[in-house]
């Protein structure tokens, strides 16, 4: 493992960050680290194989799917509308694409930011609730963030979770199977990726896991633990469980050609600058950074309550990386796991043995 990321990572750990793990997948063979607590309670020891939630990074996961219903005929710039059955929700606008739904930026309202407006007391309310119905009608009444015939969005370059909730109901549409049959049949099951799981019913986490925590009010103030979350909220946007391993497979083998036709892949990874940084581009459902003393890296960054994820690899999956933090609401920790990514692809960097600080 690089030295920087121990760097970076023991940054997130001053920073306020309970504990942190990463894994680094190569050619020569996996490295881990791992440093701090899992649970603050209990003050086990945070391992690297440990499960969480995963939050947005789970884009990747639907956006492959959606990819592989283009590559069995669903067209990717038809409207959303022409493949939902149910017509009760209607959209504003019409006109909406599979494509917009899928892309970064996203189209649709999000409801998320004004639903857990001031963090740990706007997420309380809702962190055990289990039916998704407010929050469908509540994206889909509003304007969409930009002019459904361009892909340019007034509000800035975050891709709204309502989009791809919608998108996940357009899979379930067309396939007339439920989302978590199509992960496991499609996904999960194909790559052996035995630590992953889809479940928005679900409140605690099934088998070895990192418990998720919230500062309250502010990043060094006493945490919460929020691990128990149904997670209905954010539904094909983000209830998904996994690892470090299972989703260094799964970035390696999506970028590898595995589960898309290259026409889809290529598809998938056509960029546009993201508006922040000149480094920056997202695609459909997958962003690529730049970096300045390594390679150009595909992945994901997720934020699940109580957990920050960042999960990267090469253009051709020789090389992927996963960090994650048991915390969400502090930024300096999610600006670290960012420092991370880019001291673990420097080709330049030093490197050193597994580490369990």
């Amino acid at each position: 493992m690089p030295v920087g990321v121990h760097t970076a990572l023991r940054r997130a750990i001053a920073a306020g960050a309970p504990g942190v793990l990463a894994r680094m997948d190569t050619p020569d063979g996996p490295y881990t680290c791992a440093m701090g607590v899992s649970d603050t309670a209990s003050g086990a020891r945070m391992q690297p194989d440990l499960r969480f939630r995963i939050g947005g990074v789970a884009n990747l996961f639907l956006s492959v799917l959606v990819m592989q219903l283009v590559d069995e005929g669903l067209d990717l710039d038809a409207p959303v509308r022409t493949y939902l059955s149910d017509r009760s929700e209607t959209l504003t606008d019409r006109k909406v694409t599979v494509r917009q739904m899928v892309s970064h930026p996203d189209s649709l309202h999000d409801r998320t930011d004004e639903m857990f407006t001031g963090t740990v007391p706007g997420f309380k309310p809702e962190r055990r609730r289990l039916l998704p119905g407010p929050g469908r009608g509540f994206a889909f009444s509003r304007r969409p963030s930009f002019r459904p015939a361009s892909t340019e969005q007034d509000g800035g370059p975050i891709g709204a979770d309502a989009g791809l909730v919608l998108a996940g109901r357009l899979v379930e549409a067309v396939t007339g199977r439920s989302l978590a049959e199509q992960y496991e049949t499609r996904i999960i099951r194909p790559l052996a990726l035995t630590d992953t799981s889809y479940d928005t019913a679900r409140a605690d986490i099934e088998g070895p896991h990192a418990r998720g925590h919230l500062a309250l009010h502010r990043p060094r103030r006493r945490l919460a633990d929020v691990t128990e979350q149904t997670v209905w909220w954010a539904g094909s946007a983000g209830a998904t469980v996994s690892r470090a391993r299972d989703l260094n497979t799964f970035l390696r083998a999506l970028l590898s050609g595995r589960l898309l036709s290259g026409r889809s892949l290529a598809a998938m990874l056509a960029m546009r600058p993201s508006g922040l940084f000149g480094s920056r581009f997202h695609g459909l459902g997958i962003s690529r950074y730049d970096l300045g003393d390594g390679p150009s890296v595909y992945g994901h960054t997720g934020t699940a309550r109580g957990y920050t994820v960042h999960t990267f690899a090469t253009g051709d999956g020789s090389h992927s990386l996963t960090v994650m933090a048991n915390t969400s609401n502090n930024r300096v920790v999610g600006k670290a796991l960012g420092a991370s990514v880019s001291a673990a692809f420097d080709s330049t960097a030093e490197t050193t043995a597994d580490t369990f600080d």
